[in-house]
Formats: C-alpha cells, structure tokens, sequence
C-alpha cells in the first residue's frame, strides 16, 4: 500500500524516528495540521510545505524547535476542543460524500446492465464498454466524492504528536 513515510532528523526518542501513515490516513490528518497551523499568527507552515506535504518528495519542518511548537499547537487543539468541531465536521462531509456515492453506484450499475444487455456480454468492465457507455462512465465516476475514503483519528493524530516533539525536524518520504 502507498503512503508516507515521516523521518525524523534528529530524533531524541524512538517514536521520533519514523512515522507512516497510508494515503488515506495522512490527508487528513496533515490537513488537520495545516489547519491549527493557520490558526496562530506566526505560522510554522510554509504555503510551499502545505503543498508539498500532500507527496512523499523530502520536504518537511526541519528545525527541531519548530517541531515542538508545532506538536504543541496540536495538542492544545486537542486540549481546547477545536479537534472535536474538526472531526464532526468532517464526519459530515464523510456522510454527504457516503450518500452521494451510494447514488453514484446505482447510476453505475444500472449503466453497467444496460451495457450488458447492449453487448451480451456479462464480463464487461467500463475500458470495454461501448463508445457512448464509457462516456457516461467516465462521467458518472466524476462524481464520486472519495471525502468517504480518509478517515480523521484521534489516536492517530496523538501518535503524530509524539512523534513531531521527539522527531527533531522531519522529511516527508
């Protein structure tokens, strides 16, 4: 499975060595870090980093002490209570996005027995459709909302807490 690997570059700790999360689980959760981050005056997150930190190209914070504050701010997050108004709304995205999927499916499907009937062929996969069929395929699939698919964890986000005090600046790999 793809995903990012977090390196420490001076870690004080073995939890500062290395954190990894999969593709669905670090959007969120370098979002929510972005976020708080936006949340204060100095900000410890460069525009450029904020990018960057969605791919696994070697930017990262490099200064252990602007890992420390950036630990910190997310833990008072957790602390003042901006984490649970976070994950509730993104728990409402996830629902909008589960019903409109549900939606997109059944549009899916009920193209999918058209072809079928169309082509005589119950093996068909949407590359193979017809012409016109994998138009509206392609369309369809356009809509799908993959907000369902990354899911915001608090004791995952406690795990990169840790990890960012003891890491000592970090890169993203």
């Amino acid at each position: 499975m793809m995903g990012m690997d977090v390196y420490g570059s001076s870690p004080n700790k073995e939890v500062g060595e290395y954190f990894r999360a999969s593709v669905w689980t670090w959007r969120p959760l370098w979002e929510y870090t972005i976020a708080v981050d936006k949340a204060y005056d100095k900000k410890l997150i460069s525009k450029k980093l904020a990018e960057a930190g969605h791919y696994n190209d070697g930017e990262g914070l490099k200064k252990d002490s602007l890992c420390k504050q950036l630990s910190l701010r997310l833990q008072q997050s957790i602390d003042d209570g901006f984490v649970n108004e976070y994950s509730d709304h993104l728990t409402e995205l996830q629902l909008i996005a589960r019903e409109n999927n549900k939606k997109i499916d059944a549009k899916c499907e009920e193209l999918k027995q058209r072809v079928i009937k169309e082509t005589n062929n119950p093996n068909i996969v949407p590359i193979n459709y017809p012409e016109e069929f994998e138009k509206e395929w392609t369309n369809l699939r356009a809509e799908y909302n993959y907000d369902d698919h990354y899911p915001f964890e608090l004791d995952y986000l406690k795990e990169w807490i840790d990890f960012l005090y003891h890491c000592g600046g970090f890169s993203i790999n």
